[in-house]
């Protein structure tokens, strides 16, 4: 079954040892308990996007050169940034493997790569979307934020906290198995070493 938002704020709610919603409540969104929920959801969601590499987020795209935008000094061209990115990750590898440098200014991103691929995370708002893992950091991060004003219990809000950062630290490992990249060695006499 999909997950919706309905679903996450009764997890919330759950985590917070506090009644559920009905979905009527739900729609409403005027009782005290929905209202700090809103109040935290969407900007929430974008936080837990950036803290992670998530792979049900992470988007790949060629970047569009923009020619009536002024460079900076240490990048000469510039480009701009997908509608959809939240966080640029890194500009694809290059043949020597060092990645390359860029300076990201509001939807511009700044660097001296000739039609750069970005690596981006993307801002997904659709939940039916998110990893099982994002959903459980999410619903803790915001019982976390709002056990204090619905509970008054600081102590359950540092629990919940301790509990979004398990999350995140699940969601780095699971990411690193998702993947190899070859890594990149700065040292000439490691290089030297091995060849």
């Amino acid at each position: 079954m999909a997950i919706t938002c309905f679903d996450i704020a009764n997890q919330v709610f759950t985590n917070l040892n506090i009644d559920q919603v009905e979905e009527t409540e739900f729609e409403a969104g005027k009782t005290k308990k929905m209202k700090h929920f809103n109040q935290y959801y969407n900007n929430t969601r974008q936080m837990i996007l950036r803290d992670a590499l998530w792979s049900f987020a992470t988007a790949v795209e060629a970047l569009s050169i923009i020619k009536d935008q002024p460079a900076l000094a240490d990048y000469q061209l510039v480009y701009r940034l997908p509608d959809d990115c939240l966080f640029a990750r890194k500009i694809d590898k290059s043949k020597n493997g060092k990645p390359y440098e860029f300076k990201v200014v509001g939807k511009y991103l700044y660097c001296n790569v000739e039609q750069p691929v970005l690596i981006y995370t993307a801002d997904i708002t659709k939940e039916h979307l998110f990893d099982p893992t994002f959903v459980s950091a999410l619903c803790h991060k915001i019982a976390a934020l709002i056990a204090q004003s619905l509970k008054k219990d600081l102590e359950l809000a540092a629990v919940e906290y301790q509990n979004y950062k398990n999350d995140i630290f699940t969601a780095q490992t699971q990411t690193q198995r998702e993947a190899y990249e070859e890594p990149y060695h700065h040292s000439s006499i490691y290089n030297a070493m091995i060849s």
